[in-house]
């Protein structure tokens, strides 16, 4: 273009309106108050800290917030080798995460590269990463798996979430950035061949966003609507300020340059007059068609190329204007084209909007015949998803032009078009559109194609958010926290117990019945129904019926069958009446024991015995307490086993004396062979003797993974896939359950230990041959996996151990979710290619290098995308509680393990 030539020929104009356009098209000069973006950023912070930077769905984020998120981040990448002048790909929707991960970037003396990941197509991906030449790259979780088939392999990768580099400092970083320096680089969409990637430097932003008109008079406080794509280059605006404004295209309303500070050349040799069609060239040729106003307004009259507009179909309200603003994507109908007649068959194609839909049209040759399915995926894989053709019409030959070019006039006439969208809101709610990350969504009638409320942002909605949780709060919480079914057991065996109780006072009161026998039998009771929930032929022989249920049976009857680990309650109940029972013993029998001699029916021995035996059993309760438990596991586990022995010895004691003592007149052997409690007691010394029987020294062969993590392997048994063992170095000291994996390939099993405490710490370091086992293999929450027909497992660090059993067992359909840090360097790739061998889409997801993941909104995200019948967590306490909670609260059968031991 010559700019000479532009002005020369305005002399065809009149000279009023040369004047006119001359006057609009320039303004004054005006220095820029700051020089990068970031600094403008901090400026605001300083002055106006708690001021709101964003809203999002209800949810706001300060200027301080935001400042203090991105500092974190910054130094983050800093650490992880980023340096100065480096591009970083941005690959998000728009979020809080998003204004983090932009001025992290910024802060750290780089340039970001905006993606968004929910319609950029995989080509341009490829493209983008490789022609960017970025080594890091920033992205929100739900992108993880899209991003990580497509990036570099020395890439970088960060999980952009809110607390991500929570651990780094909040001041900012001290690098040094000028008004020269790139600030991000904007890619095309691609829709007309290889996207195009242009640099903008801080200079061109603050010089568009500080200064009128561009600033468009926003000041603190003012709200800014976003309804451009993130990618695009206007979208800057509303990155940077958060509705007393909106940004939309020029279709919609009169563009005023009456307070321009650029200059306006006129690339056209033959400019309009005012009020006259002509094409609007601002420095460059935009290929819209306008006209000039008297007061230098601009009508915007449409595009003169093949550009459409699609998805149009919803409506958001401008709160400044006042009026309905129709939105959408643009496409480029030749793009279109190229992508259909790349397709191998296909003779020509093109691409037509006709009655609002874009519609495909192919002549295939006529020996080939065209796959639809295989050509729309093609297509997809191109395009973004907007424009990709939402109906495909075969043709014998596409209607030429006599200047060669389609006639899409006569194609439009000769075509039969059915609409493929429905035409009540009640028809639309209940259509599906294909989307190529989140597979099948709901489209309205009245799905918005402005990108922060478009139809991907439904997708995301459904598939990225959770959804809400079903019932009012207070019912979820009394169902899903207080009373799950683990306390529910726990409070009909207190309940039962209190009937007995209330029986047995009654027959005191009424009936004179002695009182003392009836209360050593409940005691007793109790105690062996506690120790016998516990004893691994119980646990294995309860499992294996419940889970024997088969698949073909009702899901809601699978999923109750699959509780069947929270008999634990069974136990702490049993074990809290037990000592109530006992204390009542105690009680009676001293009141017993103050009457006259004559009366007295029981001696001060066995009274004795049992305040020894309450005292004991009142310490293992109160350290059987869950807070207690967690802090002092050894300590807790010393008197659980200790003092257990020495009370069931008391107990022993007391029941032969207190036997014999009820019994004057019968012989003591009668009076043993006849007494409950001396049969209930036999029973549960049995079951506590039973695991010892099976103690023994066994050779290990002991595989060092890393120094946080060792696996074992054994071969002295084969055990069921979802069990566990214990292991111990000193059998009388410490005990610790491990959950076995079953060798798929032959004899024996192998467990992973990872580094958690003493144990555990010196098993890694001595890698030992020969290690304690006592017991046989005892069922484990995964045993429950049978009972469906695919499953969901989510598992923290060694976590993944448990979950190996059923992932090498393969007879359970699964997806996986794995968070552990650097789990390939910690746990070693045959674990890591194990995964994925069962699970090629499996979430492997490197804490270290990505932060903290929303882990219950991946595991709806699989739970959704797969289609299981469950998810299993396998973490720690606080992660499992939260995990299953959220699935639970939505209807989705989850399951994790209790901690009640």
């Amino acid at each position: 273009m010559n700019p000479e030539s532009c002005f020369h020929a305005m002399s065809c104009l009149p000279q009023e309106e040369r004047t006119i356009v001359s006057r609009l098209g320039r303004g004054q000069i005006i220095p820029v108050p700051y020089k990068s973006i970031h600094e403008a950023f901090e400026g605001i912070v300083k002055t106006h800290p708690t001021v709101i930077a964003a809203t999002i769905a209800g949810q706001t984020l300060t200027y301080l917030q935001l400042d203090v998120a991105a500092n974190r981040l910054a130094h983050c990448m800093i650490h992880s080798g980023l340096k100065p002048g480096e591009r970083v790909c941005l690959v998000v929707r728009r979020s809080f995460e998003m204004l983090v991960g932009i001025f992290a970037i910024l802060k750290a003396g780089c340039q970001y590269v905006p993606i968004d990941g929910g319609v950029t197509s995989e080509q341009a991906f490829m493209h983008i990463f490789n022609d960017s030449e970025a080594r890091f790259i920033l992205c929100l979780p739900q992108f993880w798996d899209k991003i990580r088939r497509f990036a570099r392999k020395d890439a970088v990768m960060f999980a952009l979430t809110m607390d991500i580099g929570a651990f780094f400092p909040a001041t900012k970083p001290t690098v040094q950035v000028s008004s020269r320096d790139a600030a991000y680089a904007i890619y095309t969409s691609g829709s007309t061949g290889k996207p195009k990637g242009v640099n903008v430097s801080h200079g061109n932003v603050t010089n568009a966003l500080l200064l009128e008109p561009a600033r468009l008079g926003i000041t603190v406080g003012s709200k800014v609507a976003q309804v451009l794509n993130i990618a695009f280059d206007m979208g800057r605006y509303s990155d940077y300020n958060t509705i007393d404004f909106v940004q939309i295209s020029p279709t919609l309303i009169p563009w005023n340059q009456a307070h321009c500070n650029w200059r306006r050349n006129m690339p056209s040799e033959q400019p309009v007059r005012m009020g006259q069609k002509g094409t609007m060239s601002m420095m460059f040729n935009t290929g819209d068609i306008a006209r000039w106003r008297v007061d230098g307004s601009l009508d915007m009259l449409g595009r003169k190329d093949d550009q459409v507009k699609i998805k149009v179909n919803s409506f958001t309200r401008s709160i400044v204007l006042g009026l309905n603003v129709k939105q959408g994507f643009r496409v480029e109908l030749d793009g279109v084209t190229q992508v259909i007649e790349k397709f191998p068959g296909i003779r020509r194609g093109t691409a037509m909007l006709i009655e609002g839909v874009l519609c495909g049209f192919y002549a295939n040759d006529d020996e080939i015949s065209v796959d639809e399915p295989a050509l729309e995926a093609f297509v997809r894989k191109h395009l973004p998803y907007y424009s990709v053709p939402e109906k495909w019409m075969h043709v014998g030959s596409i209607p030429l032009t006599a200047n060669g070019k389609v006639d899409r006039k006569q194609l439009s006439e000769t075509t039969s078009l059915q609409r493929s969208r429905p035409d009540s809101d009640t028809d639309a709610s209940q259509g599906e559109l294909k989307d190529t990350e989140k597979g099948k969504i709901f489209v309205t009638s009245q799905a918005s194609e402005l990108e922060g409320i478009s139809d991907r942002e439904s997708v995301d909605k459904v598939i990225d958010i959770l959804p809400p949780i079903y019932g009012p709060r207070g019912l979820r919480w009394l169902r899903h926290r207080a009373f799950i079914l683990y306390r529910r057991f726990f409070s009909v065996v207190v309940l039962s117990n209190v009937s007995v109780a209330s029986i047995i006072l009654y027959r005191e009161a009424r009936q004179q019945k002695k009182v003392l026998p009836a209360l050593a039998t409940a005691t007793a009771s109790n105690l062996v129904v506690a120790v016998l929930i516990r004893w691994e032929p119980v646990i294995n022989l309860l499992f294996t019926t419940f889970c024997s249920v088969p698949t073909c049976f009702p899901l809601a009857i699978r999923r109750h069958c699959a509780r069947i680990f929270h008999i634990g309650g069974i136990h702490s109940g049993c074990a809290i009446a037990a000592i109530m029972w006992h204390c009542a013993f105690t009680i009676a029998g001293t009141l017993e024991l103050g009457k006259a001699a004559p009366l007295r029916r029981i001696s001060l021995a066995p009274i004795v015995l049992s305040y020894l035996g309450l005292v004991i059993l009142v310490l293992i309760g109160l350290t059987s307490h869950p807070a207690f438990r967690a802090k002092y596991h050894n300590a807790w586990e010393a008197i659980h086993r200790f003092g257990g022995w020495t009370c069931l010895i008391l107990l022993w004691a007391l029941t032969a004396l207190a036997t014999k003592d009820l019994n004057p007149t019968v012989a003591p052997s009668v009076a043993y062979a006849s007494s409950p409690s001396i049969w209930l007691l036999a029973v549960a010394t049995a079951a506590v003797i039973f695991p010892w029987l099976f103690l023994r020294k066994v050779p290990v062969r002991s595989e060092v993974l890393s120094h946080h993590a060792v696996r074992l392997w054994f071969d002295y048994t084969t055990p069921v896939v979802g069990t566990s063992v214990r292991l111990a170095e000193r059998p009388l000291v410490d005990w610790h359950g491990f959950a076995t994996i079953t060798n798929p390939n032959g004899k024996g099993f192998s467990l992973i230990v990872s580094r958690a405490g003493d144990f555990t710490g010196r098993t890694i370091e001595r890698a030992p041959s020969h290690v304690y086992v006592r017991g046989i293999p005892a069922c484990g929450v995964l045993r429950i996996a049978t009972l469906f027909k695919s499953v969901v497992l989510v598992a923290t660090g060694s976590g993944i151990g448990p979950c190996l059993a059923v992932i090498l067992a393969r007879k359970v359909p699964c997806r996986i979710l794995w968070t552990a840090p650097n789990p390939e360097q910690t746990f070693g790739m045959e674990i890591v290619d194990s995964v994925r061998a069962t699970d090629p889409q499996a979430i492997i997801w490197n804490t270290r290098t990505q932060g903290k993941p929303d882990m219950s909104l991946l595991a709806y995200k699989l739970w959704k995308e797969s289609g299981a019948e469950a998810v299993c967590v396998i973490s720690n306490k606080k992660f499992t509680t939260t995990i299953v909670y959220d699935m639970e609260s939505r209807g989705i059968p989850a399951y994790g393990a209790i901690f009640d031991s």
